[in-house]
């Protein structure tokens, strides 16, 4: 299950949560293995996210979190449509993103081990 986590330091409103996920909740399967089924996103507004020890302009924090190594030209094909997206609702500069991939074991989703 890959989980997206959005930190941005401005207000995002619902109208706009819910297009940051329509646009990138498909395009998770840009990453082998990957279904949209079993992808979760964590969109949290209004952070205190300092850039360079400014908060002046609105900066982001994208964390990719996935079960398995995957080649670093998928992670950046996707993390590019996540900065598409943020630039494009948000209006969100390229240069105040900063963006990390993480590989985390082990991982379970609980309705296999519930059932």
């Amino acid at each position: 299950m890959p989980y997206l986590q959005i930190r941005v330091s401005c207000a995002v409103s619902y109208e706009q949560k819910e297009e940051i996920v329509k646009d990138l909740s498909p395009k998770i399967v840009m990453l082998p293995g990957k279904s949209e089924e079993k992808f979760m996103i964590e969109i949290v507004d209004q952070c205190d996210l300092y850039f360079g020890g400014s908060k002046e302009k609105t900066n982001a924090y994208i964390n990719l979190c996935i079960n398995a190594y995957l080649d670093k030209e998928y992670l950046e094909a996707y993390t590019k449509e996540v900065c598409t997206c943020l630039n494009k609702v948000l209006k969100i500069d390229y240069s105040q993103i900063f963006i990390t991939h993480q590989v985390l074991s082990p991982w379970i989703y609980a309705p296999v081990i519930m059932k």
